[in-house]
């Protein structure tokens, strides 16, 4: 009877176990710029997490463009792809062969790639045991630096923590320094500082809500833009909606989307899902919108759409921004809003037939918008809440120029994937609305 291994050796003689901690113990945590192939160039993709000398991850920019002046879609796992690493803000990126492992969509949004490398000569292989070296040196610095700072009783590096209420609406410039320092300096009576700022007219109930968002790291949504889907209405009894001042606005697969202008509670959550028997997802959204859904109206703008002449150039792209759909669609901007377009154009029958059947699928829309004599067009990221067909023309006409690609309306909302792009919009919308007047 032969022996029985020991612990040690098994654990040696297992390729996967002994494969994970090889991977574990080469990584080295590193800052750094990394580069990727597109359109025969490379072009800066994201920040650098972590390499080795077999791979590296990082997190896949969505403001980066190729210079078709659209956004740089995440490569697809199993691409073979040119990939560079920068460490330096002069350094030249210099490729090397590698094959995409992983792709994750991670909680806050944002897209981490995986990497392998593919060294195909020993020029290579010494141009990454030199990234490696170099991002080894910059953990010891870390670490240093850390030791030092407890030897000498310095403050350490501290997790970031959540924004202030007022801080936020400060960046998003809905309110003045001045006058939030008048107001807390004047609120003895302990009133909360969001309720308080608008009772006193400072900042309007939307603002209050976008701030609100992204102070609790909840999504916003816009009631107008996103529209109420009355099989949702139908979900939850109207006094529960009611009483939490809360609106049902989509349902799709087992979930159930819902507009609050308050978190809920976990107690408040549970209830709600073994009434409706959905998971629910919560959004927050302008509180005289929610109002206007519950006493039975459409959700009013405090700001009217506005009629374009704009020209949009776009592509579709899946959840985990991969490129959806290779073709580049042309069609019309119908109106703009501070928060979204509604668009004429072509659309993928597969994404149309699944907002048909109800679903709505997370796709983003990368769009250029040519607006007057601007040489550089607007390029924004949309998310798309609906997408409906245009009835065919009576002279048999085809619709959309792409066999199947019918033409639609596609109503879509900004995306908040590049804070920038907002402020493009509004901008945008200033100008279309002092133009027609």
């Amino acid at each position: 009877m032969e022996p029985r291994p020991s612990s040690r050796s098994s654990r040696r003689a297992s390729p996967v176990r002994a494969s994970k901690n090889l991977r574990h113990e080469d990584r080295a945590s590193a800052r750094g710029r990394v580069w990727v192939s597109a359109h025969d160039r490379l072009v800066a993709a994201g920040e650098l997490v972590d390499l080795s000398e077999t791979g590296l991850r990082y997190i896949h920019d969505p403001a980066t463009t190729g210079a078709d002046g659209f956004p740089v879609g995440v490569p697809q796992a199993g691409q073979p792809i040119l990939i560079a690493v920068t460490m330096r803000s002069a350094e030249q990126p210099k490729a090397v062969s590698a094959t995409v492992v992983r792709v994750d969509p991670l909680r806050d949004g944002r897209i981490e790639v995986a990497c392998h490398f593919e060294a195909k000569d020993a020029q290579e292989q010494k141009l990454l045991h030199k990234k490696y070296v170099e991002a080894n040196l910059q953990r010891a610095r870390q670490s240093l630096t850390e030791l030092r700072a407890r030897l000498l009783n310095d403050a350490t590096p501290v997790r970031r923590q959540r924004q202030p209420l007022g801080r936020v609406l400060l960046k998003h410039k809905a309110l003045e320094k001045a006058d939030l320092d008048e107001f807390l300096s004047a609120n003895r009576s302990g009133v909360r500082l969001g309720s308080g700022l608008v009772k006193a007219g400072l900042v309007s109930s939307r603002q209050l809500a976008e701030a609100l968002a992204e102070h609790l790291g909840l999504p916003f949504v816009d009631l107008d833009l996103s529209g109420v889907n009355a099989e949702a209405l139908k979900l939850l009894p109207k006094g529960d909606c009611a009483k939490r001042g809360l609106v049902p606005f989509d349902v799709s697969g087992r979930t159930l989307r819902v507009a609050v202008n308050h978190p809920l509670t976990m107690a408040e959550k549970n209830h709600l899902e073994g009434l409706s028997r959905y998971k629910l997802k919560v959004y927050l959204a302008d509180l005289a919108q929610i109002q206007e859904v519950l006493e039975g109206g459409a959700p009013r703008r405090s700001k009217p759409r506005v009629p374009s002449a704009v020209l949009a150039r776009y592509r579709f792209y899946g959840s985990a921004l991969q490129q959806l759909d290779p073709r580049t669609f042309e069609g019309a901007v119908a109106n703009v809003s501070e928060t979204g377009i509604l668009l004429s154009g072509p659309a993928p029958a597969g994404l149309l037939a699944a907002y048909e059947a109800g679903e709505t699928p997370r796709v983003y829309l990368a769009a250029q918008l040519f607006h007057g004599t601007d040489v550089e067009p607007l390029v924004l990221r949309f998310e798309p809440m609906r997408i409906a067909p245009v009835p065919p023309s009576e002279d048999g006409a085809p619709q959309g120029g792409f066999r199947d690609a019918p033409l639609c309306w596609i109503g879509a909302r900004i995306s908040t994937l590049v804070g920038e792009d907002r402020k493009h919009l509004v901008k945008l919308y200033g100008s279309l609305r002092a133009e027609s007047r």
